[in-house]
């Protein structure tokens, strides 16, 4: 069901929609599966980082990595086996005991609560890892852009940052970093199409199109999820997630209240369509009866005349003659105009030009559904008086006859 436009300045603006659809695809389309990879390849490269030389399973305070290259990065040893109960570094347990623990190495203190491959590890853990973990070396730079230029700036949520070229520009931000993921052609573009599927959503919203009435629900579905979503990100500044959490209640509740108004807009137009499909069906069967009592009054008025003499019931033969007839006023009814056939038969008298006639009429009569009429032309007065007789049977009358 489709309603009519719904103003976009009434209580979102258009700025705000585009970060709403923004965050929607940075949390539910673009990290979850972000997320699988990552513990997919982590696994595979904790596995190797476990063998000798690296053995980071078995690492000690003498003996331990600092970074794992390519990545500078000084790896994070604090967020792993509850080291952050220790004063001294000296007393951490530098054993790497899992691809978990491999992953917490490259992310900041404050991200490191993380439980699993889960919705315990937000976007901003995940591209942690991407920038620096040596499997997604060929992504980083691409997860490096997408951090600073997209998922920073949107959680600072400074709302006229998101123009049109922004919102365009973090998709396509997104779309390159999905294409250098080496996921399988088939998952790259569902994930690409789903992404896409979102950035129309969002021009939906925007530019003033008739608003889609479960396009509406989804988005405000999707704006309650992120914010529960939020709620567990890891974020440094207690003062920034409060705004950003007052922000997306905001939002969510003028969705609702869009949401109730086109609800309630949608719910009227079908009742009037209902009203008027009853009035249609009324009128319909109106004209329906009437056009029955006018058909019928036609065919009343509009008798079917069969005009041709007695049939000769001695008639014989003359089988060819009556096939050449038929050939000859048979017309082509699939042609664009209507033509008139026109057949001579000629004769002596008294050889049967009249009785051959007279039975083709008779053999062909429900094919001349308009009827058969017969005028003679043996003199001008039986002429008349022949117009005279088939007109009588229309009850129209020639009061004048000049031939």
């Amino acid at each position: 069901m489709m309603a009519s436009a719904v103003s976009t300045t009434a209580c979102i603006s258009n700025e705000e929609r585009r970060w709403v659809v923004v965050g929607v695809c940075l949390t539910k389309v673009l990290t979850p599966p972000l997320r699988n990879v990552l513990a997919s390849e982590l696994q595979k490269w904790y596995n190797v980082l476990c063998q000798p030389p690296d053995e980071i399973d078995k690492q000690v305070f003498s003996k331990y990595k600092k970074t794992l290259p390519p990545s500078k990065l000084s790896l994070k040893y604090e967020n792993i086996n509850n080291n952050k109960i220790h004063k001294s570094s000296s007393a951490y347990d530098y054993a790497v005991m899992d691809h978990l623990s491999l992953a917490k190495l490259f992310v900041q203190p404050f991200m490191s609560m993380v439980t699993g491959f889960d919705q315990t590890m937000d976007m901003s853990a995940v591209l942690a890892v991407l920038c620096e973990a040596d499997p997604f070396s060929g992504a980083a730079v691409d997860a490096k852009t997408l951090r600073s230029n997209v998922r920073n700036k949107w959680a600072h949520c400074n709302f006229s940052e998101w123009t049109v070229p922004d919102f365009n520009d973090a998709f396509q931000k997104m779309e390159s970093l999905v294409k250098k993921m080496n996921l399988s052609a088939a998952d790259e573009k569902m994930l690409c199409d789903d992404l896409d599927s979102w950035k129309n959503k969002g021009l939906q919203l925007c530019f003033g199109q008739a608003v889609d009435l479960e396009l509406l629900e989804l988005v405000t579905k999707k704006v309650a999820e992120l914010r529960t979503a939020v709620k567990t990100w890891k974020i440094e500044s207690d003062s920034e997630m409060d705004s950003l959490l007052n922000k997306l209640s905001n939002i969510k509740s003028n969705f609702e209240k869009e949401l109730r108004a086109l609800t309630w807009r949608v719910e009227r137009c079908e009742k009037r369509g209902a009203e008027n499909s009853k009035e249609i069906k009324l009128l319909d069967k109106r004209f329906n009866t009437e056009l029955s009592k006018f058909s019928s009054k036609q065919e009343e008025k509009i008798p079917y005349v069969f005009g041709a003499p007695d049939r000769n019931q001695y008639f014989f033969g003359r089988r060819k003659e009556l096939q050449d007839l038929q050939r000859i006023l048979q017309r082509d009814e699939t042609g664009a105009e209507k033509e008139v056939r026109v057949a001579a038969v000629c004769g002596l008298g008294g050889v049967g030009k009249t009785s051959l006639v007279t039975e083709y009429a008779y053999r062909m009569k429900k094919h001349y559904l308009g009827g058969v009429y017969w005028f003679s032309a043996e003199d001008d007065l039986f002429f008349e008086h022949s117009v005279h007789s088939v007109s009588d049977c229309f009850e129209t009358w020639c009061l004048t006859w000049n031939v």
